[in-house]
Order: structure tokens, then sequence, then C-alpha cells
């Protein structure tokens, strides 16, 4: 997600927001939690902003309750996009 989306603009909008959710989403149907500080502070770690650090903790939180944040135009993710990180990480710790 850090290396997708332009860190000079908000997750609030626009093509960020459709990014940001969409890979939150496709984790959280994919059975994995969303804990809100947990992943805002690995924002934070990885050079984010706070104001959208804070922004991807609510994400998170709307999700994890059952939410599905709405955005603008179609998802840009592949439908196997979890499986493919899960293959690429099985790659990795088989090496």
């Amino acid at each position: 997600m850090t290396l997708v989306i332009n860190h000079s603009n908000t997750i609030k909008a626009g093509y960020e927001k459709r990014d940001v959710v969409g890979v939150l989403l496709a984790l959280r149907d994919a059975g994995y939690s969303l804990p809100a500080e947990g992943v805002r502070s690995w924002a934070i770690g990885h050079g984010w902003r706070a104001a959208n650090a804070n922004h991807l903790a609510d994400y998170c939180n709307q999700i994890e309750r059952g939410s599905r944040p709405r955005f603008t135009g179609p998802a840009a993710l592949r439908p196997d996009l979890v499986d493919t990180w899960r293959d690429e990480v099985a790659g990795r710790n088989a090496s």
C-alpha cells in the first residue's frame, strides 16, 4: 500500500482512498483482522503522514465493525491479490 499511494495526497478521497480501502477490504475478506492501532503504527513507521495514518486507522475500525467504505470508480486491485501475496511470502519462506 505504501508504494501505491501518493503520500502528498489525503487518503480520504480519490484514487488513494480507492486503493487503500481496496487493500483493506481484500485483507478483511480473506480473513485477516485489521487492528486499527497496529495498522496506524505500521503506517507511521513506513513514512505515512500522521493524518493519513489516522484515516487508515478509521477505515480499519469501520471495516472491523462490518462497514464497507465506499470509493469512486472501479476497484483497482486484482481479485486474487491476497492469494498472490500469500504465494510470494510462501516462496520467500521456502528459501
